[in-house]
């Protein structure tokens, strides 16, 4: 009997042992929570030949293209997020189909990517650069013909680049 009541209380124990206290969580209630505020976005700075310095089609606020002779330049800021969307709007193709190179430059991810499209014209060669600050990706891309070399002006344009603050009260 001595046994089985020595039997009793080492399960009672060994049941006991391996209990562990539940976890209490704390709930907040009636918060409001509010989304911070994005910084204005800043404005691309940008070369572009003097044939194009009049902007020729405006299509919200945040999108300028300019047209000269064989080139067609896009300048637009869109809010930040998932890269691969940003070039599929700026390419018209999925980023799945496109080689995208990335640098870190000034606090800044550069994006750039080269694509080809048929037009009205013929193929048309395309080049795009985004830059995300984390908050907004700064996009300028270059649609010419596959006939005109674009590569000096596209260099000119990608070493001139710069993202001037849109904080005015500076």
């Amino acid at each position: 009997m001595k046994k089985l009541a020595l039997v009793i209380v080492l399960a009672f124990l060994m049941a006991g042992c391996g209990a562990q206290e539940k976890p209490v969580f704390e709930t907040v209630g009636n918060v409001d929570f509010q989304e911070p505020e994005l910084p204005a976005a800043g404005t691309i700075d940008v070369y572009l030949p003097d044939e194009a310095a009049a902007q020729t089609m405006s299509e919200e606020d945040d999108v300028q293209v300019y047209q000269w002779d064989s080139y067609e330049v896009s300048i637009e800021t869109l809010p930040s997020g998932d890269i691969a969307s940003t070039m599929q709007e700026l390419t018209g193709m999925n980023a799945d189909a496109l080689t995208i190179m990335k640098q870190e430059k000034e606090n800044m991810s550069l994006y750039q990517t080269v694509w080809s499209t048929a037009g009205e014209e013929g193929i048309l060669c395309g080049r795009a650069m985004v830059a995300d600050d984390g908050n907004y990706h700064y996009c300028v891309s270059l649609l010419n013909p596959e006939n005109v070399n674009s590569e000096d002006l596209y260099a000119q344009m990608v070493g001139s680049f710069q993202i001037k603050s849109g904080d005015t009260s500076k």
